[in-house]
């Protein structure tokens, strides 16, 4: 073969590699444009089109928290105010009944407000929760709420908290917390059926009718990163199934005859019997 034929050859062969990947550069163009058209009604047609009903919008996942929360009402009813870090009432959410809640608004004039962006992972309000009073129902499943750092910017206060609560029925995990604050350290100091300074429904699978827990904490205990129904450790669950009707934080500790005081206001509130009111 001459040195020409060779030269000749070698262009024959350049001609068909550019050919060739011309030619896959096509095929690849043309198959990019018949999944973006075809590839979804051939799916469809194979397995089947999904059920959506006629107007139906994609379901959000986030919500939209607003920048201001108004502080509601106070319950004139309930005098002690002195020292309040954190005042959650049920009956202050203008909301119908069965409304998912994105924020529940804190009524001490700290703006403590609880959140929860997540759609999937709100609470519900429900109107007749406890003692014919509204409740904001927790699933057990993966609902809770934040609300920050409820101690002051040292984070480590002295503390009364009093909670009312119910739950309805059985089920879910064994240990589940109504609220749970502080560093992982802090949440693991136990103290019986308590985990200080965390409230947590001691075997939580049997169901409880509503009562009112009042904690008493004499020393200062950090009430920062303030979780409620469930536990603030990430890769713990230990979420809370069942209802809190009111949740109300002072930043001291409050002396037996104020300690009475917001009992009876709670208990004349939701028709719950002394027996069933733990006060330290």
């Amino acid at each position: 073969m001459t040195q020409g034929d060779a030269q000749r050859e070698a262009r024959k062969k350049e001609l068909r590699a550019f050919l060739l990947f011309w030619f896959a550069g096509v095929l690849m163009m043309f198959g990019i444009v018949f999944l973006a058209l075809y590839a979804e009604p051939f799916l469809n047609w194979v397995f089947g089109k999904p059920e959506r009903k006629a107007g139906a919008k994609p379901q959000r996942v986030i919500d939209t928290i607003p920048k201001e929360i108004p502080t509601p009402p106070p319950d004139e009813r309930l005098r002690v105010r002195k020292g309040m870090r954190l005042w959650l009432r049920a009956d202050a959410i203008e909301r119908p009944d069965s409304s998912k809640l994105p924020y529940w608004a804190d009524g001490s004039g700290t703006k403590h407000h609880a959140i929860q962006p997540m759609i999937p992972a709100q609470p519900m309000l429900i109107k007749k929760g406890i003692g014919e009073q509204p409740a904001v129902f927790f699933d057990g499943n993966n609902d809770y709420m934040h609300a920050g750092d409820v101690g002051p910017p040292d984070r480590f206060i002295p503390a009364t908290v009093f909670i009312v609560w119910a739950k309805p029925d059985s089920g879910r995990d064994f240990w589940q917390r109504i609220f749970s604050t502080g560093s992982r350290g802090i949440d693991y100091q136990n103290n019986g059926a308590n985990y200080v300074p965390n409230v947590v429904v001691q075997h939580g699978r049997a169901p409880a009718p509503p009562h009112i827990t009042v904690m008493r904490y004499t020393a200062p205990r950090d009430f920062s990163n303030f979780h409620i129904g469930r536990i603030n450790v990430p890769g713990i669950q230990q979420f809370y199934r069942g209802f809190i009707a009111e949740m109300i934080v002072y930043g001291r500790v409050l002396s037996q005859q104020e300690i009475q005081q917001v009992v009876r206001y709670l208990q004349q509130k939701y028709g719950i019997p002394p027996e069933r009111t733990q006060v330290p």
